[in-house]
This record gives C-alpha cells, sequence and structure tokens, in this order.
C-alpha cells in the first residue's frame, strides 16, 4: 500500500485532571491524605486518560488506536478514552487548551518548531529518561523532529521524507551508472540526461508545493538546520543561505530541465508530474515516499505494469552542497508521532509502552504503508521500494519538517508562492526572501 498525497496532519489528546475525592463526609482529612502520601499511596484519579484523535473512528488508523485502547482498558486500572475530532476543529481545540496551560495528557505532534515552543512554556514531558526503553527502539531519522536541545520530545508513529525518485531505465540509455552525492555532480547528471534526449525532470509548477522542496534542501545543504531554528527564533531568514539557495536553483532552471508546459500542471493531475514520471517521460522528481503510488496512479497502471514500474524505480537522497553546512544526512520530510502533558499520569507512559510494543505497533505500520519508525522494523516494511528510504532515516542526522508545518502558515505559504515566483523567473533570490521575511515580520 502506498501513500498517495502529501498530508500535513496534527493530531492531539486531551486534559486528565488528577484531583483527590474530597466532598461531604467522604472527603479524607489532611493528617489522613499526609498519612496515605507517607505509606507511598497515590492519590485517586477522577476520571479517564482522555486521548483527542484525528483519525476518524473507522479509519484504518482509528481502528488500531481503539484496539489498543481496548487492550490496555483490560489490563490496567488506568483507563484511555479517545475522542475524535475533524483536523481543523482539532487544532483550534489544542491552541486553546495549551494557551491555557491545560495541554492534553498525549498529543499528536509534528515536533520542530511547534514542539519547541511547547517545550519552552513547559507544556510537554521529557521523554528520554521515562521511556529510554521506546526510544532506543527507533530510528534516528524518525525521531529527530521530537529531539530538542538532545532531550526528546515525542515519539514518532510514521515518517517519511523527501528525495530523488528516479527511473532506472531511462538513467541506463543516458550511460549513468552512479547516483550524485553533490550539487555539481547532480547538475552533471541533469547533463547528461539532456544530452541523451531525456527529460531530466518532472515538476507540477502550478501546485508550488513541489517547487518549494527545491528551494528548502538547497537553504538546509547550503546554510545548515541550525539556520532554520534561528529562523523561527529571529522570525526571518537572515542567513545568507537562504538567498544562496534560491541562486542555485536559479541556475537550475537555466538549464530548462523540467517536462514541457511545467508551470501550468499540478502535481496529481492527467498530464502532471506523477503522471509524467509514471508514463516515463522524465527521469527523475524530487518528492516524498508516496511518489511511486501516484506515479502507478496517475499514469493509470495495473497489474503488470504497476509491478513494472516499483522495479524500474530507485531512490537517492537529496545532494550536498559543496561547501555548505548542510549533510547529506540531514532530511526533510514529515510525519506524525505523540507527545505527553509535563503532568501527564504514569499511567500515560504505561499506554505508550503499550503501543511501541513491537508486535502491536506492527499494525500501525500496516496502515500507513509509509516507512517503518522502529530501527530494525525491515520486516514490517510491506512497500520494498521504500527500502532505501529507511535505509537514510537509520542513519539521519538531522530532520527539518516542511516549512508549513514548522513555520506559521502564512509564513510557509508565501514560501511556497515566492520560490514557485523564482522559478517561473518573476522573483529574485533576494525578492523571495524579502518577501517571507515581510510576512513572518507581521505575524
Amino acid at each position: 500500500m502506498f501513500l498517495r498525497g502529501r498530508r500535513a496532519v496534527l493530531g492531539a489528546a486531551a486534559v486528565l485532571s488528577l484531583l483527590l475525592a474530597a466532598c461531604g463526609e467522604d472527603a479524607p482529612s489532611d493528617d489522613a491524605a499526609d498519612d496515605a502520601q507517607e505509606e507511598g499511596a497515590e492519590p485517586e484519579a477522577s476520571g479517564p486518560i482522555e486521548w483527542w484523535s484525528i483519525s476518524p473512528e473507522d479509519s484504518e488508523l482509528g481502528i488500531v488506536w481503539s484496539q489498543f485502547v481496548d487492550e490496555f482498558n483490560t489490563q490496567s486500572d488506568a483507563q484511555v478514552e479517545i475522542t475524535s475530532y475533524e483536523n481543523d476543529a482539532f487544532k483550534t481545540a489544542i491552541a486553546t487548551a495549551i494557551q491555557a496551560g491545560d495541554p492534553p495528557d498525549m498529543f499528536q505532534t509534528w515536533g520542530g518548531g511547534v514542539l519547541r515552543t511547547q517545550v519552552e512554556t513547559g507544556q510537554v514531558m521529557d521523554l528520554t529518561d521515562e521511556l529510554a526503553d521506546v526510544i532506543e527502539t527507533i530510528s534516528p531519522g524518525a525521531l529527530a523532529p521530537y529531539v530538542i536541545d538532545d532531550r526528546v520530545y515525542g515519539l514518532p508513529y510514521n515518517t517519511g521524507m523527501v528525495g530523488f525518485w528516479y527511473n532506472t531505465e531511462l538513467f541506463e540509455q543516458a550511460g549513468i551508472t552512479e547516483t550524485p552525492e553533490t550539487w555539481s555532480e547532480f547538475l552533471a547528471v541533469v547533463q547528461q540526461l539532456k544530452d541523451a534526449g531525456i527529460t531530466p525532470i518532472a515538476l507540477g509548477g502550478s501546485d508550488l508545493w513541489p517547487g518549494h522542496f527545491w528551494w528548502s534542501y538547497l537553504a538546509m545543504r547550503i546554510a545548515g538546520l541550525d539556520a532554520f531554528v534561528a529562523a523561527s527564533d529571529n522570525k526571518a531568514f537572515d542567513d545568507p543561505g537562504f538567498v544562496g539557495a534560491g541562486e542555485l536553483l536559479q541556475e537550475l532552471v537555466a538549464m530548462e530541465p523540467f517536462q514541457e508546459g511545467f508551470l501550468a500542471v499540478g502535481y496529481e493531475e492527467a498530464d502532471g508530474q506523477a503522471a509524467t514520471m509514471g508514463n516515463g517521460e522524465a527521469a527523475m522528481e524530487l518528492m516524498g515516499q508516496w511518489a511511486p503510488g501516484a506515479q502507478i496512479d496517475w499514469a493509470g497502471l495495473e497489474g503488470a505494469d504497476a509491478d513494472q514500474l516499483v522495479e524500474t524505480r530507485s531512490w537517492f537522497p537529496f545532494p550536498e552542497v559543496e561547501g555548505g553546512a548542510g549533510a547529506i544526512t540531514e532530511i526533510f520530510g514529515g510525519g506524525d508521532g505523540i507527545a505527553v502533558a509535563a503532568d501527564a499520569p504514569e499511567a500515560t507512559l504505561e499506554f505508550l509502552r503499550h503501543v511501541y510494543d513491537r508486535e502491536n505497533f506492527s499494525a500501525v505500520t500496516d496502515t500507513s504503508g509509509n516507512v517503518p519508525v522502529l530501527a530494525d522494523g525491515e520486516d514490517m516494511l510491506n512497500n520494498q521500494a521504500l527500502l532505501p528510504l529507511m535505509d537514510a532515516l537509520a542513519v539521519g542526522t538531522g530532520f527539518q519538517l516542511y516549512l508549513d508545518q514548522d513555520y506559521p502558515l502564512a509564513v510557509g505559504t508565501q514560501v511556497n508562492e515566492s520560490v514557485g515566483a523564482l522559478i517561473a523567473g518573476q522573483m529574485s533570490p533576494e525578492e523571495v526572501v524579502t518577501s517571507v521575511n515581510e510576512v513572518w515580520a507581521r505575524e
């Protein structure tokens, strides 16, 4: 099963109030409460651990979550209760809870800048020691979005990354025997494909977000991940690497590497980016882990033809930029994880141990078709085309979320629009950065 689309998903959980039963004649005296504390007795919880989720109850993942809850509730005195929210309604509810200083016991998170803010305001539990046994089973690349200042504040349950999907047959036709590891080597591959009469790159220019992958990765490779953290702190892309990213992208565009009419088509449509790749009309695309499935769908392939496409698709990470601060092992992508409120009860952690039990967790991976987040999860992989991504995540040294997830929505939207204008020849690299910073200054 393939994940067939780029989804920005955010999930969450509600708050558990821990209260002593203290009403009328049944209320314990202060002395009795003190005696209970001295004897190590824990206060009685007044209600269940509530979990807000954006997975619909009848969805594959929603059903799995419910199964985990039922299993846990039969084994524990503590009880977990799920409430499902529509995505936008949840965002409003969780924002209100966080602002009130009353965050949920558990909540799904993208990590990155939003999680960092929650950590800095004391809303989120440091899981580094509390769940060390679970953390050590997770792939470093998948865990990276939830690591703040070398401490772990969330656990991923699915993950994905952007990289280059390429047609091995077209590479062979052009005489390309090795995938590029540096930007100059990548440009050489582009030229070699052009010389062979092959369109090097498919791009859905009208959708804008596929183009922002290019600028974001180039900025990562030139400026390094610390520059993105600084941008969040300063609310501005101040590092010169962000202008440099536009300059390198501008040079690529000047080579005319994309399919004819790319500015007028989107990612998912009959003659768009996915279909161009699926029909073998371009050699490469920069896209997430869902790409092979989208190529099959939009090229209208079935049966043996679909199998053949998967056999002729491979993957390589975005190359390094010579002299840049970033590394080829630093990843751009997104995923879903679970964070825990700073004052959540101990039973919340026990529930997470139940979820991340290896046998249980395989059911989560089955529902997503994504790269398994467990470090030794090769046997859970239900799409062998994703094996190179799993290898990359296993050695990942850093992770940058999609910018429209990591930064305010208006900022991410402006990045998409400005980079689209750069690719269309309507903005300069400097103007891209200025336009984004102007929006950020108003946030």
